[in-house]
């Protein structure tokens, strides 16, 4: 039961709102990128989060006395978990990106 809590709270917080979060930098910033332009400058920061969440996690538990997973597989889930939810930020946010402007 806390296993699927965890998932949940990575694919949310992990993926999902941090993809929502690369969103509202671009529309706020007025940036001009394309839709494939945003999704592979999303999905980059969005992965490395995840990442450096776990980094932290295994320095945390490795050089101090917290324990914050017994298992070595927590981590894959977790990065796997961060993936449902970029993807599904992707699939939600990317629709909504204006382009941007060509030349003609």
């Amino acid at each position: 039961e806390a296993d699927f809590g965890n998932r949940i709270l990575h694919a949310i917080g992990g993926g999902f709102i941090s993809f929502m979060v690369c969103f509202l930098v671009v529309k706020d910033s007025g940036l001009r990128l394309s839709k494939f332009q945003f999704l592979v400058f999303s999905v980059m920061v969005v992965s490395s989060l995840g990442v450096v969440n776990e980094l932290i996690e295994f320095f945390g538990q490795t050089y101090s006395t917290m324990i914050f997973t017994e298992t070595t597989i927590d981590t894959w889930q977790d990065l796997a978990s961060n993936t449902v939810g970029m993807l599904t930020g992707g699939i939600v946010f990317t629709p909504f990106i204006k382009g941007a402007r060509t030349n003609t």
